[in-house]
């Protein structure tokens, strides 16, 4: 409201919790400027000045003692101040009304998001079967335990996978019409595995690596690439080469179990070391002629 400096209002501090700026300390001629300045002021604007009371041209400062003008100049100070707040919340008004406006438009724009692209989870992860144990590693969860079946190695017909079966079947309906499967036995002669292990029936475990989407056996290798996950290790194993019954080759762990009850020599699905021959690969340095070939099974 005031154009004027209005340092000459700053009175010795504490009066009235305001840094002392209640000018009761200004002397006479001081007051009269001050009420001057709003004498002024009133007239540009176009008021009447309740300060003066008059237009005569008399000083204002006669007609009032120094507590009436006090009173006055207290009274203008707090009109001001009002004025400078109204104006201050109208704008803190305008800000919270964009910030409205802005926060409903982004709301808007989530749920267009939403209805045309909308989220959905996905779930990765990678199984492989641990032949030969009935535990997984530490990388991965176990779906179920399980022992080891196949074709008869004599038969020249059925299938020529191994299979894990589960521990307790859910059956539906049946005849006892069909081919037929057997428990699958160790074939290992004396002393790679660290037990003994000859026609002891080999177990299993289905096992899932929640955090890895693909499955890699590496044969003749006990390591894995760079960034996969190493599983179990062991030893290439499948069917006997003079056998009627070809096997799919799979990887049986280096440190196998057998299950308990089931060491006679039945017959069924047999496994065998898988030996390299160096007269037909050809590989020999860096490959042993007729060694046992390792294997690992890697995730990633």
């Amino acid at each position: 409201m005031f154009t004027e400096d209005l340092s000459l209002l700053r009175g010795p501090p504490g009066r009235d919790g305001r840094d002392g700026r209640d000018g009761r300390d200004c002397d006479t001629d001081e007051l009269e400027k001050l009420v001057a300045i709003m004498f002024n002021e009133s007239k540009k604007s176009g008021e009447s000045s309740s300060v003066a009371g008059t237009t005569t041209g008399k000083s204002p400062l006669r007609s009032y003692d120094t507590d009436d003008l006090l009173q006055s100049f207290n009274e203008s100070i707090g009109f001001a101040l009002l004025r400078k707040m109204q104006v201050t919340l109208a704008k803190l008004e305008d800000i919270e009304e964009e910030l409205d406006s802005h926060q409903s438009t982004s709301l808007k724009d989530d749920d267009d998001v939403s209805d045309s692209q909308p989220i959905t989870t996905v779930i990765g992860g990678s199984t492989y079967v641990r032949w030969g144990r009935t535990t997984c590693g530490n990388n991965s969860q176990l779906l179920y335990e399980g022992f080891v079946t196949g074709s008869h190695y004599t038969h020249e017909g059925g299938a020529s996978n191994y299979q894990c079966l589960p521990l307790k079947p859910e059956y539906s309906t049946y005849s006892g019409h069909g081919s037929v499967v057997y428990g699958a036995e160790y074939r290992t002669g004396s002393s790679v595995f660290p037990n003994y292990m000859e026609n002891h029936n080999v177990p299993c475990a289905r096992c899932f690596a929640p955090t890895r989407s693909a499955t890699l056996m590496i044969p003749a290798k006990r390591t894995c690439p760079p960034s996969w996950t190493k599983e179990y290790e062991g030893y290439l194993m499948a069917g006997l080469h003079s056998h009627k019954r070809a096997y799919a080759f799979e990887c049986m762990d280096a440190e196998p179990e057998a299950i308990a009850g089931r060491s006679g020599n039945e017959g069924g699905a047999l496994f065998y070391f898988q030996l390299s021959v160096c007269s037909s690969t050809g590989h020999c340095p860096p490959y042993i002629n007729y060694a046992e070939l390792t294997c690992v099974v890697c995730t990633k």
